[in-house]
């Protein structure tokens, strides 16, 4: 329930205004520029790869020229704010799959089989319960290392 304060006394807000709250929401929901713009800054920002002698740390030359063909094709398929999702540039991509499959090869750490009721707890569930666990475990920490990697930028810090 969504609330109002008035002189600092909270009150739930009433129909009227809890619909205009939404109708607000899911306009702005709607508006591609921001969008636009980021997506804008992260093409100029990639400007730099397609420099003959830059060094790519991730990625060939082909599959930058692809993400940023993705970058420019992207807004096509937009329809909200709320569920866009930007391409992944070849360092975005090379950190996730890394951490996952680093994640695949390790397994749940003993903190995390400690989560899940510890050792003993982890021994009794089934192998498909483990794949299943280990492979939540290993998305999660893509996720995570494609954040710190930059998404949803490029993951090229400009100078």
């Amino acid at each position: 329930m969504a609330i109002k304060i008035v002189n600092g006394v909270e009150y739930p807000l009433t129909e009227e205004e809890e619909a205009a709250r939404i109708e607000v929401s899911d306009a702005w929901d709607l508006r591609i520029d921001d969008t636009r713009m980021n997506r804008d800054h992260i093409l100029k920002v990639t400007d730099i790869v397609l420099l003959e002698d830059f060094p790519l740390s991730a990625g060939t030359k082909a599959e930058w020229l692809a993400y940023r063909q993705e970058l420019r094709d992207c807004l096509e398929s937009f329809e909200k704010v709320s569920t866009f999702e930007f391409p992944k540039s070849p360092i975005i991509k090379k950190a996730g799959e890394d951490a996952y499959n680093a994640k695949k090869a390790s397994g749940p750490s003993d903190a995390e089989k400690e989560e899940k009721g510890g050792q003993e707890a982890w021994d009794a569930l089934t192998d498909e319960e483990k794949e299943s666990e280990t492979e939540r475990l290993a998305l999660h920490e893509k996720q995570s290392a494609e954040t710190v990697a930059g998404y949803p930028g490029a993951g090229i810090n400009p100078v």
